[in-house]
This record gives structure tokens, C-alpha cells and sequence, in this order.
């Protein structure tokens, strides 16, 4: 394991922005989450120097180390998960041979200390999330699975902030208001001032505009013209970083279902759009997408819905999920292709696995529809993927799947996920894969496995 001056790790922090000691409101927001979890009244994220920690992410320390955000590296608990790249649990700091001796436990009050190290795909340990408490404490099990589990979180947010290569396929600020209709300067206005509008930027300072960012723009535009002011339009989206969205995603599904009912195709899409923007990826898939399909397939097959009123829906979805899949940044926990099986036409459900697995931290190359077993391994091994998710609905179809995998060479490395309709688990194990029952399950695996 590399020491506390690893150079790989000063490069990935230096270019997410998070070697300054100042606060940075997600991260806070993750600490937040882990003093409200774990029932801790103190919990960082925190970085590690060769001659100090830094607090980038806080809930809970006493001044002056609340507003200090560092202190000198005698004071690091966080130093010994960083240099074993393991958890790190000490249920009294002031029995412990490492820790019994640290100014820690005078001056920041630090008696139990649970941490777990945010460690990229390829080995880089790039800092800690941690819990702390002020008397003597026996972690569980549990308590370091929620840790596990914010880590990736701060993982994915390090991630969206490095990947500056990919940015550079977003959209400028003029190719932003040529497609939306709202002017430069008025973008500017809604990004500084309101904070709506998130870019990331080019290794030359550049803003770049994504998706999620096209979607929150023609919102608000939509709202302006229904009559409401920026102001009241802007607090009624958010931030887009807030844990709690300021409209339900069940509004949406019920939405989704009248318009389509209605034949109001411009509402369906405008709905679908919505729930893109105010919601994070993960939760408008989980809690729009996957309902509202699941909703409509119903109501088709009880002649509530006719064949165009149900195509209304999986066509506004489809497009934009084709346009996040596009946009979707370069992930640090590695790489994974996803196909669906030959003969297979349904991919819908494929691409909220892909764009799950990209808000996850994967970086992920989307083939879609009918792809050939043989191209599919042939791509993965050229690009060195860690995962091939396949996607297959219809049974008859395993057969297939199963003599064209039994034809080829499948990298030592590469997982294979089989989800779908017509996965179950005696094909996944004939054909050596693991079995998932939609998104939210094929990333908790993939991020069971890798911890």
C-alpha cells in the first residue's frame, strides 16, 4: 500500500478541487448523512497529507476545527485507513496501541473512531469517511456497510469532478442556449446566481453543459412562461443537490399516466424531462422510470391504454435516457459494457442499468439492442472492462445467448451480470454469471464485489 505521499492520490485530489482547507457542501451533506445513520455525534470526509488532514467534508467538530477545516496529521485517526486501504474500527481510541497517544482525543473529543477508505478502481486511496464518537463504542457491522456505502458516494462525487476528458463533449455555453432559446447572459445569471445549472469545466476553464443541465434549463424556461418569476421557478427545482426533491416522484408517475391517457405527447415528454431535473439519475430511474413502465405495461395489458398511448411513454423515456447515456461522465470504480443479448430488442431496461451504473462511478460503453455475443467480448476486451452486463427478456432467447457464450473466451476478469425478464438464475449459472432482478441490484452487487 503507498504511504501518505502518494502522488497518484495529490493528482486525483488536485484536480477534483479538494486540497484546499475549505467546506464543500456535498460532502458536508454525506458527512451529515453519517452522523444521522450511524447515531455519531461527529463524522468527516476527510483527506490525508504527508503533514495534515483536511476536513472538505464535516458534520458536527467543535471549533475551531469547524471552520479550520485541518488540523496537523498527529491528530489522524483517518492516517491508518488511508496506509492499510482497510477499515479502520477502534472502539476506544485511549486504550489502542496506534491511537492512545493522539492529540486527537483531548482536543476534538475523539474516543471511537469508525472509518473506511474511498479507494479508486485502480488501487488509489483517496481519502476517508469516517464516524466518531465521544465515549467508548462497539461498531457493528451494519455500521460499516452504511460507511461502505457513503464512501461511494464521495467516490462518485471525486469522480464527476475529475473527469475533465469528459467534458469535453458537452455542450459551451452558446451550443446550451442555440438548443434551449434562453440567451448566454441569462444562463450565466440562472448558474451564478440561482445555482440551477451545474458545468463542469475543460482543463482550459471552459463550462460544459450536459444533459441533466438541458433538461433543468427547458424547465425553467417552460416555467417562465407559464408565468412564474426565476426566482420562485429556480426554488421550486433546487439545486439539484438537496437529499429530499422539492416534487415527488410518484407526482411524476401519476403525471406520466394521465398525460399518456390524454394522448398529450409534449406533456409526456415535458413530464419525463422533469423528473430528470429535479431528481438525481439514480432516483428518477428507480422512482419514475421503472414505475411509470412498469404502470403503463399494466394498464395496456387491462385495455386501459391502447398500444400508441403506452408507445407514448417508452418513446419520451427512451429519449431521455439516450440523451443521459450520451452525456454521462468518465467513472473512477471501472469499466463495464452493457448489451442486450442477440435477437433481443427491449433495452429500455438495459439503459437504466447503464446510467445507474454511470451515476455509480462506472464509466460505461452502452452497445443496446440485438449486439452479438462475439462483439460484445471483442469491445470488452479492447477497452479492458471490468463487467459485461446482459440484458435478455424473452426466454426463448437463452439458448442463443447461452451456445454463442459457450463459443467464446471470456476474460478471467470480466464479471458477467444477466438481467431481464428472461434471466433466472439456472441460465446464469449455466452460462457463469451473476443474476440481478433490475438496476438498483446490479449495483449493489457490482458494489459488494468491489468492496
Amino acid at each position: 500500500m503507498a504511504g501518505l505521499d502518494d502522488p497518484r492520490r495529490r493528482r486525483a485530489l488536485t484536480r477534483a478541487g479538494l486540497l484546499d482547507p475549505h467546506p464543500d457542501e456535498t460532502l458536508d451533506r454525506l458527512a451529515e448523512e453519517v452522523r444521522e445513520t450511524l447515531r455519531a455525534p461527529v463524522a468527516t470526509v476527510t483527506i490525508i497529507e504527508p503533514e495534515r488532514q483536511l476536513f472538505p467534508g464535516a458534520s458536527g467538530l467543535d471549533e475551531p476545527w469547524m471552520t479550520k477545516r485541518e488540523t496537523p496529521i498527529s491528530y489522524s485517526l483517518c492516517q491508518h485507513c488511508v496506509l492499510s486501504g482497510q477499515p479502520f474500527v477502534v472502539d476506544d481510541a485511549r486504550r489502542h496501541p496506534l491511537t492512545k497517544d493522539s492529540p486527537a482525543i483531548a482536543e476534538l473529543g475523539v474516543v471511537a473512531y469508525a472509518g473506511v477508505p474511498i479507494v479508486s478502481p485502480d488501487g488509489v486511496v483517496l481519502g476517508t469517511i469516517c464516524a466518531i464518537d465521544h465515549e467508548p463504542r462497539s461498531w457493528n457491522d451494519d455500521d460499516i456497510a452504511e460507511l461502505r456505502r457513503l464512501a461511494g458516494g464521495a467516490l462518485q462525487e471525486i469522480a464527476r469532478r475529475t473527469a475533465v476528458e469528459a467534458v469535453s463533449g458537452g455542450l459551451n455555453i452558446s451550443a446550451l442556449a442555440h438548443r434551449t432559446g434562453v440567451a448566454a447572459d441569462t444562463l450565466r445569471k440562472w448558474e451564478h446566481r440561482y445555482d440551477v445549472i451545474h458545468p463542469l469545466r475543460t482543463s482550459g476553464g471552459q463550462r460544459r453543459y450536459n444533459e441533466q443541465d438541458v433538461a433543468r434549463v427547458e424547465w425553467l424556461r417552460d416555467r417562465l412562461a407559464e408565468g412564474y418569476r426565476i426566482g420562485e421557478a429556480a426554488a421550486l427545482l433546487g439545486s439539484g443537490t438537496e437529499e429530499e426533491p422539492r416534487r415527488s416522484t410518484d407526482e411524476f408517475v401519476e403525471g406520466i399516466l394521465a398525460a399518456a391517457a390524454a394522448g398529450d405527447a409534449h406533456g409526456v415528454h415535458r413530464l419525463v424531462a422533469q423528473s430528470f431535473a429535479l431528481h438525481p439519475v439514480a432516483r428518477a430511474v428507480e422512482q419514475v422510470v421503472e414505475p411509470a413502465l412498469k404502470r403503463v405495461g399494466d394498464a395496456w395489458e387491462d385495455g386501459r391504454l391502447s398500444v400508441a398511448q403506452e408507445h407514448l411513454v417508452t418513446q419520451a423515456i427512451r429519449a431521455r435516457l439516450e440523451g443521459l447515456l450520451v452525456s454521462a461522465d468518465t467513472g473512477v470504480r471501472g469499466r463495464a459494457v452493457a448489451a442486450c443479448a442477440p435477437g433481443e430488442r427491449h433495452d429500455i431496461g438495459l439503459m437504466c442499468v447503464a446510467l445507474m451504473l454511470g451515476a455509480d462511478g462506472w464509466q460505461v460503453t452502452y452497445l443496446g439492442a440485438d449486439t452479438p455475443v462475439a462483439d460484445a467480448l471483442a469491445l470488452a476486451r479492447q477497452i479492458d472492462a471490468d463487467v459485461l452486463a446482459l440484458s435478455i427478456s424473452r426466454s426463448d432467447l437463452a439458448r442463443d445467448l447461452e451456445e454463442a457464450l459457450a463459443d467464446q473466451s471470456v476474460p478471467a476478469k470480466l464479471t458477467l451480470m444477466l438481467g431481464g425478464r428472461g434471466a433466472d438464475t439456472t441460465l446464469a449459472n449455466r452460462i457463469g454469471a451473476r443474476c440481478s432482478e433490475d438496476a438498483r441490484t446490479v449495483v449493489d452487487d457490482l458494489r459488494a464485489r468491489a468492496a
